[in-house]
This record gives structure tokens, sequence and C-alpha cells, in this order.
């Protein structure tokens, strides 16, 4: 597995979104498309595609292994004095 679809994997499992048993079925498949002489696709592809993970918290998951964490929104308030 590459070293990005192993970070991917373990932040995946981590915050809950997937199972081991789901990557090591997204790594079973990624690696027959590997042997059908297609493209590999990327882990996170496969666990979208097969719906072990939603594409919204596939994109959070790869935003914090990416580095690129977004800043948490703060609410709007009003002062009142």
């Amino acid at each position: 597995m590459a070293a990005s679809d192993e970070r991917f994997a373990q932040e995946a499992i981590k915050r809950g979104h997937v199972t081991p048993r789901e990557v090591a079925a997204a790594q079973k498949a990624q690696k027959q498309a590997r042997e059908a002489g297609g493209a590999a696709p990327t882990l996170r592809d496969v666990l979208v595609r097969q719906k072990a993970i939603s594409p919204e918290d596939a994109a959070r998951v790869e935003a914090v292994v990416g580095g690129q964490q977004q800043a948490p929104e703060i609410p709007v308030y009003e002062v009142i004095k």
C-alpha cells in the first residue's frame, strides 16, 4: 500500500469513518485493479466507491492527512451591553 493510502486508512479508522475490515476489502479491490492492468485507484476512491465512507468524510480525512486541516468555523455572535 502506498504511504499516502496508509496514512489515509489510519486516519479514517481513527476517526471512526471506516473499519479495518473495510480497509482490507478496499485494498483487495486495489490489488485486483492493479493485476487487471488498469490504473490502481487510490484507497480513498475505492472506499468511496464501496460506500464505506462518504465523499465529504473522505475529503475531511484527506485534508487532515495532507496537512490542510481547515480552521473550525466560529459561530457569529453579537455582544449585548
